[in-house]
């Protein structure tokens, strides 16, 4: 996912005084290691107008390269009435396919017991000045299956929901770790439910013969004398 190298190469050719938005929420399948999700990319309506063209034209032809999106993605126009651009989609998609070998594209990994998160963010200045990422807020958020265990010191922390919201400039680093999170053995749970529920047809079985039955007649009492 290479989508700030072309972006940020449009701030710089507006010599920026407005700003992008960059967004991610994302969520881990622990049964599959996949990711879903969705992640917005767009630019200052106002910056957009400096072309003199419509918002529309002037965004699809600054990023006509965006062509790394892993397989399996759908995206939508995004616009909010101040930023214009695009909102893509993950819908399981598997680690290998999200995954890039940029570092500065968002990296998921499962081993040793633990889901791993990290982006680094420190190599992406592309030579735009520090005031022109300076305009640029980059807020991320991870939902893992299990119980959240590290993460840097910019990250915070709702349930098992890691999110930041950092400047471009930063350089930062994200990372987060999580346990794999309690799975239910569903065999074992079908087995128990089968024999309570063999149990309760029993005793229905039971309590159904004890009111059908009736009970002995008396023999009659013959006095004599």
């Amino acid at each position: 996912m290479r989508l700030w190298r072309p972006l940020l190469a449009l701030l710089t050719v507006f010599a920026l005084s407005g700003c992008m938005k960059l967004q991610m929420d994302l969520s881990i399948d622990g049964e599959a290691d996949a990711v879903s999700g969705s992640f917005i990319y767009a630019i200052d309506k106002q910056v957009l107008a400096m072309s003199g063209k419509p918002a529309e034209e002037t965004f699809n032809s600054s990023v006509k390269d965006l062509k790394q999106l892993p397989a399996g993605t759908r995206q939508e126009v995004y616009d909010d009435g101040k930023f214009y651009g695009r909102k893509v989609f993950f819908d399981k998609t598997p680690f290998e396919k999200f995954n890039r070998q940029d570092p500065g594209s968002p990296h998921f990994e499962h081993r040793d017991g633990k889901y791993y998160f990290t982006m680094d963010l420190s190599g992406q200045n592309t030579g735009a000045g520090k005031q022109v990422l300076d305009q640029i807020e980059v807020k991320v958020s991870v939902t893992f299956p299990g119980k959240v265990i590290d993460r840097d010191n910019l990250a915070e922390l709702h349930g098992k929901t890691v999110s930041w919201t950092v400047k471009m400039s930063a350089g930062h680093k994200f990372s987060a770790v999580s346990e794999e999170g309690s799975r239910v053995p569903w065999i074992l749970v079908g087995v128990v439910g089968g024999i309570f529920g063999l149990l309760v047809v029993a005793g229905i079985v039971v309590l159904a013969l004890r009111m059908n039955r009736k009970p002995a007649l008396e023999e009659p009492t013959i006095q004599v004398g």
